[in-house]
């Protein structure tokens, strides 16, 4: 991955990787049609020296026309042997250019996440036959989804979460030929509801291949969750999610009881103390049967203190083991803290484990490291952020961070389906970022919060960071998108930038609703003085007023720095939601205006700042 500033560079790094090369990601900026033409002719003159690149990805870059869109479709049909095609957030698509997609050759993954016209309607055409489809937050609606499920032929997972799909999608679905094909099927905030949700688990029975369910944010109730659990009974489904929605916990036990459920997630749900000590029953019952051990996430329920403790007195005096349990953000007391260890300690055995977010001591994260030190399997979590009654924290959970990656961490641990909050208001997609860095989870998850952070946040965030965890696991990751809600203060600004800048960042597309002067000039000057980052984008409804001054410091900035080659602003529409994207074709050249080593700025550009400069 790298970003464009000249042309024999980037050439001159794809002939060397030549046979190597499998995947080539554009990232971070809007290409011109031109140099996109200028990479393309290269790869087809030398597509013999390239016979593994089978992998084209395009997140976050800015296709602002069908014609430049075109140019890539019909390289892509050129090119031929096709795994995997990524067009996500940033991609101005238009509607005919997404229904264009689904024409690509894929033979393993189409990724259309966050299509930014919010429209896929497939109504027909040849079929889709990639095995893994990514179409979350496309817009998609229930007489969009029974047309394009009838193109897909041979996909083994389908991820449709956050489209607005509600009980008529889930009928779709339950009436899809394709259905007992799918091995994994994300339904995250779709809005199936209790009917929805029905319809599609009856659906399912012994011949269904589906083993990973996402049934996350669907407003399911404990009334209807009866019927649903009883036609899940004859599936072979190991991983169901069933979080945040509003579950009490009296009818999720039968669950434990299926000998192929290993994976069950029921983390922020309103589950109270009686739910832990009748799943530790359940539990025990489940080990007598001799069914194999599970993975528990019981983040951020609502049970108290003193049913934790009890809850870990009863899982060591049953002798329970565990594959895995996350308990983040359950604010456990000192004493269930201490329950938790003892029970490690005599009876209960958990391979791996996420504790992260309960205030744990130093003293208590040293002692959880040594009994994970121990397990030939083992992994501890044990978060990366203090609290005021929990001070002196930051060595030893640096200690545990170095002795357990956070880039192996196991998914089990994180739950990508979960929204709990790191820290109020924050969220935990965004916190996550700054401790998983260059591993596959922050990228995936950042592009899942619809909901930005604001400027108050991030520096809330930033404050409870220790410093020493700051510094060892800054944010690397070779191209970033980041969307953000207002940053009013330089304080604010000044805890972005240190967020963001402090690692080896190369390209980062930032988006905000509003941006000021002092704001602009605050992340520039913090932008120039980081070695490793090579461009800057920034997408943003820009006042007129502050255009022309804007462009005098990005020109002063490129002028006496070298690392930093290229800053471009894109104008957006102000009268569009933060989750919708549309380009202000007033603004610029076509909303964008370009500055960088060896580029020219378009002449609309510089006179849009001459107009701006004599009002």
């Amino acid at each position: 991955m790298f970003p464009w500033h000249a042309a024999a560079e980037v050439l001159g790094k794809l002939r060397a990787a030549g046979e190597s090369l499998t995947r080539l990601q554009f990232s971070g900026r809007h290409f011109e049609r031109e140099q996109f033409a200028e990479i393309f002719s290269f790869l087809d003159k030398e597509k013999k020296r390239f016979a593994k690149l089978d992998s084209f990805l395009f997140p976050g870059v800015m296709l602002r026309d069908d014609r430049t869109f075109d140019l890539i479709f019909r390289f892509l049909c050129r090119w031929g042997r096709l795994q995997s095609v990524q067009f996500e957030r940033g991609s101005f698509l238009s509607k005919r250019s997404i229904e264009k997609v689904l024409l690509l050759p894929c033979r393993e993954r189409l990724s259309l996440r966050f299509a930014s016209s919010g429209s896929v309607s497939a109504t027909g055409g040849r079929a889709v036959r990639a095995e893994k489809m990514w179409l979350d937050f496309c817009g998609i609606t229930p007489s969009s989804l029974k047309a394009l499920l009838s193109r897909l032929s041979g996909v083994k997972e389908l991820d449709l979460c956050r489209n607005a799909l509600g009980p008529a999608g889930g009928k779709a679905l339950a009436s899809w030929k394709g259905l007992h094909d799918v091995e994994c099927l994300d339904l995250l905030s779709t809005g199936l509801g209790d009917a929805g949700a029905l319809v599609l688990c009856a659906a399912l029975g012994p011949r269904s291949k589906m083993q990973t369910l996402y049934l996350g944010q669907n407003g399911i109730t404990e009334a209807r969750l009866p019927r649903i659990v009883a036609a899940l009974k004859d599936t072979r489904i190991r991983t169901l999610s069933l979080a945040a929605n509003a579950l009490k916990g009296n009818h999720v036990l039968p669950l434990v009881q299926k000998a192929h459920l290993i994976g069950l997630n029921v983390g922020n749900n309103p589950l109270k103390d009686a739910f832990l000590l009748q799943l530790a029953e359940a539990l025990r019952e489940r080990q007598a049967a001799g069914m194999p051990p599970m993975e528990l996430n019981l983040a951020e329920i609502k049970a108290t203190p003193r049913g934790w403790r009890r809850f870990f007195v009863t899982l060591a005096d049953n002798a329970t083991q565990l594959r895995a349990l996350s308990i983040e953000h359950n604010s456990l007391d000192d004493a269930a803290r201490e329950a938790l260890i003892a029970a490690l300690k005599s009876g209960f055995v958990v391979h791996q484990l996420n504790v992260s977010q309960n205030e744990l001591t130093a003293r208590q994260i040293g002692a959880l490291l040594r009994l994970f030190r121990k397990k030939k399997d083992g992994y501890l979590y044990a978060g990366y952020l203090t609290s005021p009654r929990a001070k002196g924290t930051g060595a030893a959970l640096e200690e545990v961070m170095r002795e357990f990656p956070t880039s192996c961490i196991p998914e089990c641990l994180i739950w990508s389906r979960i929204y709990a909050a790191h820290v109020s208001g924050v969220p935990a997609t965004v916190a996550n970022l700054f401790l998983f860095s260059a591993t596959s989870v922050p990228t995936s998850e950042l592009r899942r919060c619809l909901v930005p952070p604001s400027g108050q946040q991030l520096l809330q965030l930033y404050r409870l960071m220790p410093v020493n965890i700051r510094r060892a696991f800054a944010c690397n990751i070779p191209a970033l998108q980041f969307f953000i809600g207002k940053v009013r203060t330089k304080e604010e600004a000044n805890a972005l930038c240190h967020l963001l800048f402090k690692g080896s960042l190369q390209s980062l597309n930032l988006r905000t609703p509003s941006i000021r002067l002092e704001i602009l000039k605050t992340i520039l000057a913090r932008a120039a003085d980081c070695p490793s980052l090579k461009e800057l984008v920034i997408q943003s409804s820009f006042d007129p007023r502050i255009v022309a001054q804007a462009a005098a410091t990005i020109r002063k900035t490129l002028a006496r720095d070298r690392s930093l080659l290229n800053v471009t602003l894109v104008g957006l529409d102000s009268h569009l939601a933060q989750t919708k994207t549309k380009i202000d074709p007033s603004f610029g050249d076509q909303g964008v205006m370009v500055f960088g080593v060896g580029e020219k700025e378009s002449k609309k550009s510089k006179a849009q700042e001459r107009c701006l400069c004599s009002a």
